[in-house]
């Protein structure tokens, strides 16, 4: 399993459907902008917010 599998499978589970959908955009943004971790991991978790929780 790749990295972005492993990912995509991560925010299915936690019912973060935004990010599946622009996970690749975010990783190649972050790619050519280089964020520091701390930087890039709220705007990830906002983005799978976006999307809302199914079921809570």
């Amino acid at each position: 399993m790749t990295s972005i599998e492993r990912l995509r499978e991560m925010a299915n589970a936690l019912s973060l459907t935004a990010l599946d959908v622009r996970l690749e955009s975010l990783l190649e943004q972050a790619s050519k902008n280089e964020p520091s971790y701390a930087d890039l991991l709220p705007e990830t978790l906002t983005t799978g917010q976006r999307g809302g929780h199914s079921g809570h």
